[in-house]
C-alpha cells in the first residue's frame, strides 16, 4: 500500500470527499496510471509557497515511486 500526501488549494477542498477515487501519475511517465482514494482530508490548512493548502491523504494498493520522487494527481468528484 503506497499514500500520497496531497496539497488541495482552499478554494477546491469543498469538492473533495473521503472516498473519492485518485488518478496518480509519475512525472516520468505520465502514460503509467494508478487508482487511490481520498482516506483523510486535515481539519487544518498549511501555507505552502504562500498559498494557502488543506493536506489531503491519497491511499492506493500499487507500489508508488521511492520518496522525492513527483508524481501528478487528480482527484474526481464523487458521484452523488
Amino acid at each position: 500500500v503506497g499514500t500520497v500526501s496531497v496539497p488541495v488549494d482552499e478554494q477546491m477542498i469543498t469538492q473533495v470527499a473521503i472516498g473519492a477515487t485518485v488518478q496518480i501519475s509519475p512525472l516520468y511517465d505520465r502514460t503509467v496510471v494508478w487508482i487511490g482514494r481520498v482516506t483523510f482530508i486535515s481539519e487544518k490548512a498549511v501555507i505552502i509557497n504562500g498559498e494557502t493548502v488543506i493536506p489531503v491523504l491519497v491511499s492506493t494498493d500499487a507500489v508508488l515511486p521511492g520518496p522525492g520522487y513527483t508524481v501528478i494527481t487528480k482527484i474526481l468528484p464523487v458521484v452523488p
